[in-house]
Formats: C-alpha cells, structure tokens, sequence
C-alpha cells in the first residue's frame, strides 16, 4: 500500500513539474522535401516552454519518410538520369528557439532556428553504367537490384524555418511553417531538406 501511495505521489509530482514547464503541446504533420530525392510525408510531436511573450523554446521528435534519390551523369541537362538510394527513412530529435516576429490580434508570425540529430535509413545500390563503344562517353545507368545493401548514418544538423500561428481558442491553435533543414557527418557530406508542416497547438 505504501509502495502505491509513493508512486501515486511521485506520478503526481511529475505532472505538475511537467505542466509548469511545458506551456503547449504541437502535433505536426506535411510533407519534405529533399534536394535531391523524390518528396515525402512528415510527422512531428513538439513541446513548448515559454521564456516571454516573445521568446520560447522548443524541443521535438519526427519521422519523415521519402523514396528515390536522383543521380546524373556529368552533364547535368543531357545525360540520363538514374538513382542509387531508395526507401530513405528519417528519424530526427531537435531543440530550438522560437522568436514572435510580429502579432496582430490572435494571428502571429515567428521564425525558428534549431540544431538536430537525425538517424538516417536508406537502401544503397551500386550501379550499372552503359558507355557508347565509339566516345566512351556515359549512355545510360542503372542500379544493380542485386548489390542492395541497407545503410544507416547518425547526422548533425541545424535547420531554420518562418511561419504564423492562429489562434483559435484559449487552448487551441493552428500553425503553418516551411523550413529549411541541412545535415551532415563531415565537412564533404550534405543532405539538404525543405519541409512544410500544419501542425495544431493545443495550449496547458
């Protein structure tokens, strides 16, 4: 019985702790937009804390998931056009800061900057490369089906996004934001994303 009591107490003192601290809860969900592979749909969970009424920090969980990358030859216009990665799957932890740029009644615009951690999962093929018998120039390429090999990275990131906030009661709101995300592992390596999110706000 006691043992009960304590961890009723404990879970008790937990919310409190969380709802002083946590001020809104964000689902998000729209889609991403990779430089250089097909696009893809998103989905995020976001807690809030309130510094003023102009500052706010924010930390977040996602998973995006998209297809094909695209790769050509040398140049870029004329020659074709295959792929090497397929089946890409991300999974991405951030913190950020959030500044109100402007308000106007229950509508505000604000802009983002964070830093993030992404797991990146893809399947990896080597290619097929088909070559004119006269020029030796690069006719056509293809992915060997047959080498696939699942492949995953840890990256480093930072990403900064502009966006407005309506509110539609005293505990609910809504959110449209596009933002720019950048990833890397070494200074030779860059994956660059665009996302655009609705996501719904429900304030504690």
């Amino acid at each position: 019985m006691k043992k009960q009591i304590s961890l009723l107490l404990i879970l008790v003192a937990n919310s409190v702790v969380f709802s002083q601290f946590i001020n809104s809860v964000q689902v998000n969900g729209g889609l991403i937009f990779p430089s250089n592979s097909q696009n893809g749909p998103l989905a995020a969970i976001q807690l809030t804390h309130n510094i003023d009424n102009n500052w706010s920090l924010y930390a977040s969980v996602g998973f995006s998931r998209f297809d094909k990358n695209r790769v050509f030859t040398f140049r870029y216009l004329t020659d074709p056009l295959s792929y090497s990665e397929d089946s890409h799957e991300l999974y991405n932890f951030s913190i950020g800061g959030r500044l109100i740029l402007n308000t106007i009644k229950t509508f505000k615009i604000f802009a983002d900057i964070e830093i993030n951690y992404n797991h990146l999962m893809y399947n990896e093929y080597e290619m097929f490369l088909i070559y004119d018998e006269i020029t030796y120039v690069v006719t056509g390429f293809y992915p060997n089906i047959n080498s696939k090999k699942q492949t995953s990275e840890g990256l480093y990131g930072f990403g900064a996004g502009l966006g407005f906030l309506q509110q539609l009661s005293q505990n609910f709101a809504f959110s449209l934001e596009y933002k720019r995300l950048i990833q890397t592992k070494n200074m030779d390596y860059f994956r660059h994303y665009f996302a655009l999110s609705l996501g719904m706000v429900y304030n504690l």
